[in-house]
């Protein structure tokens, strides 16, 4: 914890009943930890006189913090001081779209072939660089599916011309290796 001890007697008064509120509201001790240390570093920032700050003043602090802390840092930072204002401070909260993080998209845990294809460009191309096809493999998963009979075949067939076959290499190279797990050559 921070030390208050440059703190002014109001800012120690008011934090002291932040830290009631978030005892009574119920929040996970790591939410009351963060939104606690939020509240002890904008007071060190502004210097401990933070019940009147100005949509600038926060968007300019806000800004700062991006620049050193991740998103969620900094929307902890946010979220403490709303809480602040509304249960300390009892005022209505009237910065409501003050920052907004970037939106990141996430693949679901269970995928279809057409969203994999269109979340992953150039699946199911061939990959010059090593020439193996990238994506779905057919043959397997028309097994899976109890496909058989001619339609296996074909997509067998169509796996096969587009990936041909590959010479079988001896382990070693040719030179016999003594096999570790009996203590004989192999």
């Amino acid at each position: 914890m921070m030390p208050l001890s440059h703190a002014t007697p109001a800012f120690e008064k008011s934090y002291a009943s932040h830290l009631k509120h978030l005892k009574l509201q119920g929040l996970q001790p790591k939410t009351v930890d963060a939104y606690a240390r939020a509240i002890r570093t904008m007071g060190e920032h502004f210097d401990w006189q933070i019940d009147t700050l100005s949509a600038d003043q926060l968007t300019d602090y806000l800004h700062g913090r991006i620049a050193s802390h991740s998103w969620s840092a900094v929307k902890l930072d946010l979220y403490g001081y709303k809480f602040y204002v509304i249960h300390v401070l009892r005022q209505p909260w009237t910065m409501p779209h003050l920052i907004r993080p970037p939106k990141t998209s996430r693949l679901p845990d269970i995928v279809t072939v057409q969203q994999a294809q269109a979340a992953l460009p150039g699946a199911g191309r061939r990959v010059p660089a090593h020439g193996r096809r990238v994506g779905v493999c057919r043959r397997s998963h028309a097994n899976r599916r109890g496909v058989a009979g001619a339609a296996a075949q074909d997509h067998q067939a169509a796996d096969e011309a587009a990936d041909p076959p590959r010479r079988a290499r001896r382990r070693g190279g040719g030179i016999e290796q003594p096999d570790r797990r009996r203590g004989r050559f192999g």
